[in-house]
């Protein structure tokens, strides 16, 4: 599962059925979600005036991969931190269920584009172990490119380009700098296009008033249109969720928290919950209004998974000793 969460949070599923690919993603799933949810109330509490936006299986799939490079308490808490349970999922489950998932994502679907890849940015001086490169080809389909981060300027033209490519344009200029002394620089994209399933009508987008929170009101354009749709009204924790399809295999989630609710929707985001508005669904009539909006969000994850009990992988008692010898 993908969750990609904004303040007007949404967030895609595609389903699939290949049968031992499934075995290995669903068994991977849950441990994916844990951590989402819990990345995403960590940032909610940390930047309760801004937007989040993030794709939690990007930074899972990252660090998963960083894991096959790292041994001692830094692995042990690379995996911790990822939400994973040792005595429930084993390393190798752990790495053949992001294999399958990747492959997953990335199945050709003629209606939606989702592509998500791994990259390795090795410095040309760096002899890396070959197991390490044999099993992130292997596990992760990681692109292997060997970089002169001593020529700063070039390394990060290489880099900004391939992401900008990888994401069709959508993301430029992903790093203003790069540091001379970087040995090895991991990186993952994603990227997601899709049409509705029932499209907005642009006669119908007219500026309308979005409250960001009780004291900021912006002048948006807001997509209009009435039809049937799987909506929930949450009464206890204060929020109405619509379930909104894209045409191919693909959903997002938009939940609307009551006046002054956003945080105790935000607190109580979970896959219980999820579920729990699922069950709440009925298929009615409604009438949708939804703001057009871009986001662009950076994100410094070092303190936030540090808070997670990922604290080594960031100092000088990083154990990566299965990258380098």
């Amino acid at each position: 599962h993908d969750h990609h969460h904004g303040k007007g949070k949404h967030h895609h599923h595609r389903h699939h059925h290949h049968s031992n690919e499934s075995m290995s993603c669903h068994k991977l799933a849950p441990f994916n979600s844990n951590f989402a949810f819990k990345l995403f109330k960590q940032e909610a509490k940390d930047h309760p005036s801004e937007n989040i936006f993030f794709s939690p299986v990007s930074i899972s799939t990252a660090f998963a991969m960083l894991s096959l490079g790292a041994k001692g308490q830094t692995l042990n808490q690379i995996l911790e931190g990822l939400s994973f349970n040792i005595s429930e999922i084993s390393e190798e489950e752990i790495h053949n269920g992001f294999q399958h998932l990747l492959h997953m994502l990335n199945d050709p679907d003629s209606e939606l584009q989702l592509s998500s890849g791994n990259a390795l940015f090795i410095d040309n001086d760096m002899n890396v172990i070959q197991e390490f490169l044999d099993n992130v080809k292997n596990f992760y389909a990681s692109d292997i490119i060997s970089t002169d981060f001593e020529n700063s300027d070039e390394a990060k033209e290489l880099i900004n380009s391939y992401v900008e490519k990888k994401t069709h344009g959508k993301i430029v200029d992903l790093l203003s700098s790069v540091d001379k002394d970087t040995l090895l620089l991991l990186l993952n994209y994603i990227y997601f296009r899709a049409k509705w399933l029932k499209p907005f009508e642009e006669e119908w987008t007219k500026e309308g008033e979005f409250h960001v929170d009780e004291n900021t009101v912006v002048n948006l354009p807001m997509m209009s249109r009435s039809g049937m749709y799987d909506v929930a009204f949450d009464s206890d924790l204060g929020c109405t969720v619509v379930q909104i399809p894209y045409k191919g295999n693909a959903t997002s989630l938009f939940i609307l928290p009551d006046e002054g609710k956003l945080r105790q929707v935000e607190e109580a985001l979970d896959k219980t919950q999820i579920k729990a508005w699922k069950k709440l669904f009925s298929h009615q009539s409604i009438d949708l209004t939804i703001p057009k909006f871009t986001l662009s969000t950076t994100l410094d994850l070092k303190d936030e998974l540090s808070q997670m009990g990922m604290t080594d992988v960031f100092s000088e008692n990083s154990d990566l000793s299965g990258i380098v010898e």
